[in-house]
């Protein structure tokens, strides 16, 4: 190959070797420059608060238990985005069975404050996501008890209903604001008192207070609480009597 020849290779090779890694630095750039993307947790349609300003089980001697709930034709894995009260500590997360509590699926999860605190979960199979929570307890005020729960809406939700469960011997119960109506009492006797269930706009925060007295349990027994231990005396005594009557036909025999 004449020298005329070689020049314009020479030349070619020159631009091609020039341009390689401009073009891998152009497209690292552009790789860089682009945002990643952000994560989307799934809508809620209906967010249950739960507060128990009195249980003995738990560390602070009060109980949170809140529990997300997706639309039916959420795609799995989610990721799911729950309000995370200030001086609430976790102490269970996971995905609700509908079946039996010992089917629920505990699950990691993280926090981020997108809007205030929010506990972070990824379920993978339940469209119902739950965590429970440590949380400050009532505090006794000219002889009553008084319970403030602070919320924030730090993550949407379609609904959001906010209650409190109280023990048995709660009575004259008054709150800040108002109950929607009368509680639902269960088999135990506890009461849950709820707000009536509204959109609440996210970032949105209140208070709500309750003030009750608590009744000393003085009822006395029933008297189906007596009457085993009856029966069971009387019950004593025949057999005594009938070992007695056995004793005594014995020694006639002989």
């Amino acid at each position: 190959m004449n020298r005329r020849a070689l020049v314009p290779v020479l030349a070619l090779a020159a631009l091609l070797a020039f341009a390689a890694p401009v073009a891998a630095i152009a497209a690292q750039a552009l790789t860089t420059g682009r945002p990643k993307s952000a994560v989307t947790p799934a809508r809620i349609t209906n967010l249950d608060v739960q507060y128990w300003p009195e249980d003995p089980t738990s560390p602070s001697g009060a109980t949170m238990i809140v529990v997300a709930v997706l639309p039916t034709d959420t795609p799995m894995p989610a990721i799911v985005d729950m309000p995370l009260p200030a001086g609430a500590g976790v102490t269970w997360s996971g995905e609700i069975s509908q079946s039996s509590a010992a089917s629920d699926t505990q699950r990691p999860f993280t926090t981020a404050t997108p809007a205030g605190d929010v506990i972070r979960i990824t379920t993978r199979k339940s469209r119902i996501v739950q965590y429970e929570a440590s949380y400050p307890t009532y505090r006794t005020e000219s002889g009553r008890r008084v319970a403030t729960l602070t919320w924030v809406e730090s993550a949407p939700a379609d609904s959001t209903t906010l209650s409190f469960k109280l023990p048995l011997q709660a009575t004259d119960v008054r709150s800040d604001p108002a109950f929607a109506g009368p509680p639902d009492v269960n088999q135990a006797g506890e009461k849950l008192y709820s707000l009536a269930s509204r959109a609440i706009k996210q970032g949105e925060s209140f208070k709500l207070t309750v003030d009750y007295a608590a009744a000393a349990n003085t009822a006395e027994p029933a008297k189906t609480d007596l009457l085993l231990p009856t029966l069971f005396g009387l019950l004593a005594v025949a057999v005594i009597a009938l070992i007695a009557v056995v004793l005594r036909q014995r020694r006639t025999a002989e």
